[in-house]
């Protein structure tokens, strides 16, 4: 699927070619004479794995309209190949299991992608490097892990319930703070008091840690520079203070 430049389409259409077009990816990707991402979704279901990781190169090799466009707006985009991710989860998931002879049963679960490599001038960046011009972009940075919190769960999406009248409010997406409905949609319900139902929520495992910049990317002379990073799910606990490692996400702007 070809996807012109975020100038020339719509939204919402968009969005769903962005979709359409991960979806795409993750079906038609061959390596080695193998559909490789089918193998690997078959992986995450045997395991129960909900992450999925993928390699951006591939995606470029495969669609690079759409590699441009995931790479210079990820944090746009990132909920849109989840989902893309999810539905093709789901879908293949219940393949699997016609194909054994086990009962289909509904499923809720989420699925999640992440990537391992991103593009060559996003590889270079330290720290200090962070300007606003890399907001939202997929980045990638390497340094030193010197402060990790606790993992703790997450509000990602939630569902409210009026106390006056009981109706449910529509999911609403958490942007790093917690945010409740502003009105009840009932008419004539003029009250702004709610109560959260967990049950229809999503949440997430939720840790903060501080990564140091890369002692080769300090100038003489100056101080090092840090900066907080969040994991969220299987990439909690992954690293303790003195780790070397290398993160690959987008830049933003926490309220």
């Amino acid at each position: 699927m070809h996807i012109e430049g975020e100038n020339k389409l719509p939204e919402q259409a968009l969005r769903n070619a962005v979709k359409e077009g991960f979806t795409d990816f993750i079906q038609k990707w061959m390596e080695n004479g193998e559909a490789k991402y089918l193998n690997a979704a078959k992986n995450a279901i045997n395991n129960c794995s909900h992450h999925i990781v993928f390699s951006f190169r591939d995606l470029i090799h495969h669609n690079a309209d759409l590699a441009g466009c995931i790479f210079g707006d990820y944090y746009k985009f990132e909920p849109v190949i989840n989902e893309a991710l999810t539905q093709f989860m789901l879908e293949f998931e219940k393949t699997i299991l016609h194909e054994e002879g086990r009962r289909d049963e509904d499923s809720k679960e989420t699925y999640e992608c992440s990537f391992d490599d991103g593009y060559d001038d996003g590889l270079k960046d330290s720290v200090r490097g962070l300007k606003c011009q890399y907001l939202g972009k997929l980045i990638k940075l390497k340094g030193t892990v010197t402060r990790t919190s606790e993992v703790r769960p997450e509000l990602k999406i939630g569902i409210f319930k009026c106390r006056t009248c009981g109706k449910l409010s529509k999911e609403i997406v958490q942007q790093f703070k917690y945010t409740e409905p502003k009105k009840c949609s009932t008419e004539n319900c003029d009250r702004n008091s709610w109560e959260l139902e967990m049950s229809r929520c999503t949440f997430a495992d939720f840790q903060k840690i501080r990564v140091q910049e890369d002692p080769t990317k300090i100038p003489p002379g100056a101080m090092p520079r840090s900066i907080d990073v969040i994991l969220r799910n299987e990439f909690t606990e992954k690293g303790q203070p003195g780790d070397i490692c290398e993160i690959i996400g987008y830049l933003c702007v926490l309220p």
